[in-house]
């Protein structure tokens, strides 16, 4: 394939002064240089690739079976601990006293601070906790990310120091501490 492909080689410089249409000409060349090389390149490496999975023995095939099947089974054993730990779900925790072990344990978190009323602010709260049910699954190994909400009634000191005093409020925490917070 590379052999019909065309060498492009850059004219001479003109003697005079370029006009725009010249400038716009070599440029257009250099470019198409540059892209040949970097095609000719690409498809260098792709054939020597080629070439050396073509020449895989049974052994190589082997190890590369087993070092798959070890981070196979890496990868369960860890979805295994995350289930464990609650990842995957979106739990109600009871006290500050919970919130303070799940955000040692995880990674990451995201908190949903509500307030059991009849107001505004419950419709906003009764949305975000089916959104996040809806999350909570699909993000189960995202960087051991866990989903938890907690009453902000029951959990004044918490409030306090993280100044959260509208509700619902979406707190985000990574490695120990604050991330983010949104306020509704």
């Amino acid at each position: 394939m590379a052999e019909n492909m065309r060498e492009v080689h850059m004219p001479a410089q003109p003697a005079g002064p370029m006009t725009g249409e010249q400038k716009l000409s070599m440029v257009k060349q250099q470019v198409t240089t540059q892209m040949l090389k970097a095609v000719r390149d690409t498809e260098k490496a792709i054939d020597n690739e080629l070439e050396s999975l073509d020449n895989l023995k049974k052994s190589d095939l082997e190890n590369i079976r087993r070092r798959r099947m070890i981070e196979l089974k890496k990868k369960a054993a860890k979805m295994q601990e995350w289930r464990h730990k609650g990842h995957g779900t979106y739990a109600e925790l009871a006290d500050e006293k919970q919130w303070f072990g799940e955000i040692k344990q995880s990674e990451r978190t995201i908190t949903l601070f509500y307030r059991n009323t009849t107001n505004e602010s419950d419709k906003y709260t009764q949305i975000l906790d089916k959104h996040i049910c809806k999350l909570a699954p699909k993000h189960m190994e995202t960087s051991l990310l866990r989903f938890i909400k907690i009453n902000a009634e029951k959990s004044p000191y918490l409030c306090q120091k993280l100044n959260i005093v509208l509700l619902p409020t979406i707190l985000c925490t990574k490695d120990n501490f604050t991330h983010g917070i949104i306020k509704f």
